[in-house]
């Protein structure tokens, strides 16, 4: 999304990544006796390094998996993610426990408790990232890998008992609707939302709720970042977005934009087959039971408008 919304987000972004930067030299000002506390230089600030290398690696790889969902390259799906995150913690684990060194170390340092307790976790970390290769569910990284559609194993991708019917397309969702006498819930969504994922992954797949959605609405996911574009008689200039709706994306953008007057993700809305608004929308909402809730108050008020139809 873009537009006022969407700036100050960023801005915000930028200044807490500002203060983070600043705090230190800030509070070392402030109280120049802690200077005196700091341990003295030595081979732990060069470990502290190549430590936080290891972590800019795993991290870079998110917005990596970002560009790759959003541009549909088919490069960095779920279990490529999870391997490059696997083979990292595990190569910081080797590095941690002594079994290779970089430049400027002495082989006869010595590895301190701290060190070996850090080593542990990049182990488990790793071994974590491994398991979920296999379409295995990781509610720890919940929300940071690709979804698990997104991958090239069979046995993720396919369509069972278990798995939510989806659909993309505005006008197929609700000819389906009408069809199957069924509301909707429209899910303005993005490849890249965190958020998104961690409602798909922790809130979509209660019982309860995958009930609901399975069987009593029909899925309408729109990806306001989705990068395909439109046809050119398709195409149009929109005030509210101040620029020419060329892509996907940019179409469900200004659809959210101009009937919820919301930029962010996620945002769902319930609606009638006929497209009449049924509650309020709702962006994230990580408790199942309060999200079950506004589900079936959503299904009530659909029930009332067609035995009012009658």
């Amino acid at each position: 999304a873009s537009g006022p919304c969407c700036k100050t987000r960023l801005i915000v972004r930028y200044n807490s990544f500002v203060f983070a930067m600043a705090l230190p030299f800030a509070l070392f000002s402030l109280f120049p006796q802690w200077m005196k506390k700091l341990p003295r230089s030595g081979g732990w600030m060069n470990t502290f390094k190549v430590v936080l290398g290891f972590v800019e690696l795993i991290l870079a790889f998110k917005y990596l998996a970002n560009a790759d969902n959003v541009k549909q390259w088919g490069l960095m799906k779920r279990e490529v993610f999870l391997a490059a995150w696997a083979f990292l913690s595990f190569a910081l684990f080797l590095y941690l426990v002594g079994v290779y060194r970089f430049a400027k170390e002495h082989a006869d340092d010595k590895i301190s408790l701290g060190r070996y307790g850090v080593a542990i976790v990049a182990l488990a970390f790793s071994i974590y990232s491994a398991y979920g290769m296999y379409c295995n569910a990781v509610p720890l990284f919940s929300g940071f890998p690709p979804p698990i559609e997104y991958s090239n194993c069979k046995q993720c991708d396919k369509e069972d008992e278990h798995s939510l019917k989806i659909y993309r397309d505005y006008c197929e969702a609700f000819a389906a609707a009408k069809r199957e006498n069924k509301a909707v819930m429209i899910d303005f969504t993005g490849w890249a939302c965190i958020n998104c994922r961690k409602m798909e992954e922790n809130v979509w797949t209660n019982p309860e709720v995958f009930k609901a959605l399975n069987e009593k609405y029909i899925l309408l996911s729109l990806y306001v970042d989705d990068r395909q574009a439109l046809p050119e008689n398709e195409r149009y200039y929109s005030k509210l977005l101040d620029k020419e709706v060329k892509t996907i994306g940019n179409k469900w953008s200004d659809l959210e934009n101009t009937c919820f007057g919301q930029p962010s993700q996620p945002y769902y809305a319930l609606v009638s087959a006929d497209e009449r608004l049924l509650n309020d929308p709702r962006g994230y909402t990580p408790d199942p039971a309060e999200y079950l809730k506004w589900l079936q108050c959503g299904l009530a008020a659909d029930k009332e408008l067609l035995e009012s139809k009658k």
